[in-house]
Formats: structure tokens, C-alpha cells, sequence
């Protein structure tokens, strides 16, 4: 789990887990706007993301620049990220993982996701 960034370790048991990736599988945006939406649902916070250095071609896929208007320029770089939620109204916890499919190093993708998951139940 080296390339994983830990904000935090929710404690969770049980948990069902639902992933979404953009890209050439996405569907016309349909799994990643479904997890947009159950984010904005539950007004989620992010427990962890990898790091995406080495798992993204910067080639192909830019990083996002925002310009505010006060001049100030904020970069958003592709990224996995990993979300809980601990609703009591739920009949089980759940974790969302959501990113961008990468570039390379597939192999090494899956298995920084497949760790999370497991150690989190």
C-alpha cells in the first residue's frame, strides 16, 4: 500500500464497497455520475487516495486547471479516491472508490484498491 495517502482510517464493519472509474468504460458517465451523486447524496468526505504519480500517462490525460477569478490557478491531477459512508439509516456501511481508469500499471492499480479494501473489511 505504498502508494496510498491515508487521511484517515474509518472504522467500519462489514462494509459493501462500489467503484467507479472514468474513462473508456464509464458508460457515457454513468458510473462515475452515480457516484458524484451519492457523494453529493451524503455529503462524503475522502478517507484516503492513491498516489497517482506513475499510474497516469500526463501525455494523454492533462491535469484540470481552474482559474478563480482572483487570478489564482488550481491544478486538479487524475486520482483514486476512497469514501465511507456510516449512515445508521443504511443497512450496511459502504465504501466508494472513485477515479479515473490509468494509464499503465494496472496491475499495481488494483492491488493499492484491493489492499484498502481488505484491510478496511
Amino acid at each position: 500500500m505504498e502508494d496510498v495517502v491515508w487521511y484517515r482510517k474509518p472504522l467500519l464493519s462489514d462494509p459493501v464497497a462500489i467503484l467507479a472509474f472514468e474513462g473508456w468504460s464509464d458508460a457515457g458517465n454513468t458510473a462515475s455520475g452515480c457516484i458524484e451523486n451519492i457523494c453529493g447524496t451524503y455529503d462524503v468526505e475522502p478517507f484516503a487516495e492513491l498516489n497517482s504519480e506513475g499510474f497516469y500517462n500526463y501525455q494523454m490525460r492533462r491535469p484540470v486547471v481552474e482559474v478563480k477569478a482572483i487570478g489564482e490557478r488550481n491544478f486538479h491531477w487524475p486520482q483514486t479516491t476512497f469514501y465511507s459512508i456510516e449512515d445508521y439509516k443504511l443497512k450496511r456501511e459502504v465504501i466508494l472508490v472513485f477515479g479515473e481508469e490509468p494509464s499503465m500499471k494496472w496491475k499495481k492499480y488494483s492491488q493499492n484498491i484491493s489492499e484498502v479494501l481488505i484491510e478496511l473489511g
